[in-house]
């Protein structure tokens, strides 16, 4: 006979004198002092993602409300200048940078487009 104490088994968790099933919680607390802190800590994690995320939607969607708000309105404002109207080299140069515009709306477009499409926030890199 021994005198040595009887092997503890590893489960999951940490030590706990089973037989190693995973199931058995009871050595979770000695083997991780800080289960609960972290357990709750990532609670909190995840409950920030989820706000982060809800938040992130509803401002893309105000940006894309309002992008799409000025291109009308820029896509109005051509049509009158370019609408039967006699066009003047100033008003060639405001069709010009319009249409710059509306190209850089586009833009913004696609990339909210992204941003709608993109499901969660990353931490890592």
């Amino acid at each position: 006979m021994s005198n040595f104490p009887p092997v503890l088994k590893p489960n999951f968790f940490g030590f706990d004198g089973t037989n190693g099933g995973g199931a058995n919680f009871s050595g979770t607390a000695a083997a991780f002092p800080n289960y609960q802190t972290v357990t709750t800590q990532l609670a909190q994690l995840n409950h920030t993602q989820q706000k982060a995320l809800s938040e992130k939607e509803t401002l893309v969607n105000e940006i894309q409300t309002l992008v799409k708000e000025q291109k009308t309105y820029i896509i109005e404002r051509q049509e009158l200048l370019a609408g039967g109207q006699v066009i003047s080299f100033g008003n060639w140069e405001l069709l010009d940078a319009r249409q710059a515009y509306l190209q850089e709306i586009n833009y913004l477009m696609a990339i909210i487009k992204l941003l709608k499409e993109e499901k969660s926030v990353s931490l890592r890199h």
